[in-house]
Parts: structure tokens; C-alpha cells; sequence
């Protein structure tokens, strides 16, 4: 998150919140021990009880972490918020520089 100013905290519909300049972004983590299926990861993208799809209210970015591969692949909340789950193939978590270049798509496609 180069430029970012990144805390952990204990928010509502969001774990991380980093600063740049006056900007300010939102980061909801959803974690996966191990693939969910031989060849995709799955994780859960939904918030309170009754489960209910993230919006734009809880979070700006989705983290979903690959636990066992120590990977992440960041996308908008705006991509995930008509669903309850997420699914990825394994493949893509071990793509050269996911995480830099899903933070980047992410941020792009952040309104201003």
C-alpha cells in the first residue's frame, strides 16, 4: 500500500483504515484457511446476522486472504455486493504481483 498509511482497527463493516494526503480507505478482510475446492478458494463477503451482500456503507475495498499461500486479492466493494460468497481460482492467488495490481485496479475504480 505504498503512499498508504495503514491501521488495524475494530470498526463496524471494516478492519483496516488507511490514509493518504486527505484520502481515506476502508478495508474489510475476509480470510480463508485453504482452498475450498482442488482448484478455487471461496470466502465469504457477506455482513452481520442475517447475512446480508457488503455495500458501500461497510467498506470500500474487500481483502480476501489466501491464509495458506499468504496471498491477497483486493476488490472494490461495488464488484461483490450483490453476492454472499466470492469464488477465485487458485491460480489467479498465485499470479506474479496480485496483490499490487488488484490494490491498484481497486483504487482506480474507486470514486472520488
Amino acid at each position: 500500500m505504498q503512499g498508504w498509511s495503514p491501521s488495524i482497527i475494530n470498526a463496524d463493516g471494516f478492519d483496516i483504515i488507511a490514509v493518504r494526503e486527505s484520502a481515506t480507505m476502508r478495508v474489510q478482510c475476509k480470510a480463508t484457511q485453504k482452498p475450498f475446492k482442488p482448484l478455487q478458494y471461496q470466502w465469504s463477503c457477506s455482513a452481520s446476522r442475517p447475512k446480508r451482500p457488503l455495500t458501500i456503507a461497510d467498506c470500500d475495498i474487500v481483502a480476501f486472504v489466501a491464509l495458506d499461500s499468504k496471498r491477497v486479492y483486493f476488490v472494490p466493494v461495488q464488484r461483490v455486493d450483490s453476492q454472499l460468497t466470492f469464488k477465485l481460482p487458485i491460480a489467479t492467488m498465485h499470479t506474479k504481483d496480485v496483490e499490487e495490481a488488484t490494490l491498484r485496479s481497486s483504487l482506480d475504480s474507486e470514486p472520488e
